[in-house]
C-alpha cells in the first residue's frame, strides 16, 4: 500500500538523519533549501528511473536540461508541501510530494510500485541492525581479553622491578657506615609529611654516594650501571616507584591517538562550515536587484529578508522595457502598481509590495502596453529581453 511506501520514506530519512548522511539543505529544510536541493541533485544524479517523480511536481519536460529549467522557473512557495512532509505536519501527504522525497535522500526502493509489500523492509532493517549490535559486541569482549593480558604483563614487569629495587636496597644497608644509622634514626624520627620528599632525597644521596666512594686502595670506583642509566619515578604513597616502560607506551600512544582525532575534527568541522554549507544571512532591495547585508545591520526605511540564492543572483527589475519582445514569453513576469507595469526577470513576490504576486508576461501585454504602434513582426526577434 502507498501508505506504507510514504512511511517508509519517512522512516528513511530519519534514520539519514541520525547518521547524519543528509545536506545540510536536507537538514534545515525549507522551500528554498529543498529548491536548491532539487538543482543540485538533478544536475548530479539524474536518473531514467526518477522521470516519474519528476514529471509528477514539475510537468513533463525534455531530458535532463528541461528539467533544471523547470525547477529554477518553478515558484519556491512550491516546495512547502514536501517540506511539511518531511516535518511530519502532513502525513497523508500526495504521492508527487512523498516521490519528490524519496528522489531527494536517494531512497533505494523508489519509485512506489502497486502491489509490491513496502512492510517487509522493516523487518529487514531489524535484522541488519541486530547483526552489527552481534558484531560490536564480540569486538567487545576481544578487547576485553586483550587488556586482561597486557595488564597481566605490567603486574609481572612491577614485581620483577620491586623485587630489583629491594634487593639494591639491601646492598646499599651492608656498605652504610655507622653515621648512617644515626641518619635513619633522624628519617625514622620524620613525620607524614615528609616522606615523599624524603623519598626523593634518599634516591640522589644513593646515585651521588655510588658516585664518588672509593676503592679500598685508594682509587675511586666505577660507578654502577643503576647509577649510571638515568631512571623515571612515579611519586606515589609516599614512595619513589620508576614508571613501568609499557605504562609510558600507552601514555605516549594515548596522546598521539587523542591529538589524531582532534585534528580530524578541526578539519572536518572547517570543511563543513566553510565549503560544506551554504552561505547564511540576509539581503535587502536596492532598487532593481537584490544585494548581501548583515543580519544585524539596519538601513533606514529598507526591508531586510533572509537570504535567498536563487533571488540574489537571478532576480532583477528591467528598467528598459521598450526592448522586452515576444520572446520574454515565459522568460519575464510583470505586476501593475499605481497604474504603472513593473517587469522582473523571476517569479515570485514583488520585492516591495511583498504581498502582491508577480504575473508572467503574455503576448497580449507586450502588443498592449508595450509596443501599441508597432508591427508584430518587428518586436518578434532578438533574444526577448536586454538589461
Amino acid at each position: 500500500m502507498f501508505a506504507d511506501y510514504r512511511s517508509q520514506v519517512l522512516a528513511f530519512y530519519a534514520r539519514k538523519k541520525a547518521e547524519n548522511a543528509l545536506s545540510h539543505r536536507l537538514l534545515h529544510a525549507s522551500p528554498a533549501n529543498l529548491k536548491d536541493e532539487c538543482l543540485e541533485v538533478c544536475s548530479t544524479r539524474y536518473l531514467r528511473k526518477d522521470e516519474r517523480a519528476l514529471s509528477g511536481f514539475f510537468g513533463k519536460q525534455d531530458g535532463k536540461e528541461g528539467y533544471l529549467r523547470a525547477i529554477k522557473r518553478l515558484d519556491t512557495d512550491k516546495f512547502r508541501p514536501p517540506v511539511n512532509f518531511l516535518k511530519g505536519r502532513v502525513p497523508g501527504s500526495d504521492e508527487k510530494n512523498v516521490e519528490l522525497v524519496a528522489w531527494l535522500i536517494d531512497f533505494d526502493q523508489r519509485p512506489f510500485e502497486f502491489g509490491k509489500q513496502y512492510g517487509e523492509l522493516d523487518a529487514a532493517n531489524a535484522d541488519v541492525e541486530e547483526g552489527e549490535k552481534a558484531a560490536v559486541k564480540g569486538e567487545t569482549e576481544q578487547l576485553g581479553r586483550n587488556e586482561a593480558v597486557v595488564e597481566k604483563a605490567t603486574g609481572q614487569e612491577a614485581g620483577e622491578e620491586a623485587e630489583m629495587e629491594d634487593e639494591t636496597e639491601r646492598e646499599g644497608k651492608k656498605d652504610a657506615g655507622p653515621g648512617d644509622g644515626a641518619e635513619r634514626e633522624g628519617k625514622k624520627e620524620a613525620g607524614p609529611e615528609n616522606k615523599t620528599a624524603q623519598a626523593v632525597v634518599d634516591a640522589q644521596e644513593t646515585k651521588s654516594g655510588d658516585v664518588g666512594r672509593q676503592a679500598p686502595g685508594g682509587t675511586e670506583a666505577q660507578p654502577s650501571e643503576s647509577a649510571a642509566a638515568p631512571r623515571l619515578f612515579l611519586l606515589s604513597g609516599g614512595k619513589a616507584q620508576r614508571m613501568p616502560w609499557l605504562k609510558r607506551r600507552q601514555l605516549i600512544m594515548f596522546i598521539l591517538c587523542l591529538a589524531t582525532m582532534l585534528a580530524g575534527a578541526g578539519v572536518y568541522l572547517a570543511f563543513k562550515f566553510k565549503w560544506g554549507m551554504p552561505p547564511e544571512g540576509c539581503m535587502y532591495w536596492a532598487g532593481d536587484h537584490y544585494e548581501r547585508i548583515s543580519c544585524n545591520e539596519k538601513k533606514a526605511n529598507t526591508l531586510i529578508i533572509a537570504y535567498d540564492a536563487e533571488h540574489l543572483a537571478h532576480f532583477r527589475k528591467i528598467t528598459t522595457p521598450d526592448t522586452i519582445t515576444y520572446k520574454a514569453v515565459g522568460r519575464v513576469w510583470y505586476i501593475k502598481l499605481n497604474g504603472n507595469l513593473e517587469y522582473f526577470t523571476a517569479d515570485g513576490y514583488h520585492p516591495v509590495e511583498i504581498h502582491r504576486k508577480l504575473h508572467p508576461i503574455t503576448e497580449y501585454i507586450i502588443r498592449t502596453y508595450l509596443h501599441p504602434a508597432a508591427d508584430s513582426t518587428l518586436i518578434s526577434g532578438g533574444n526577448g529581453v536586454t538589461n
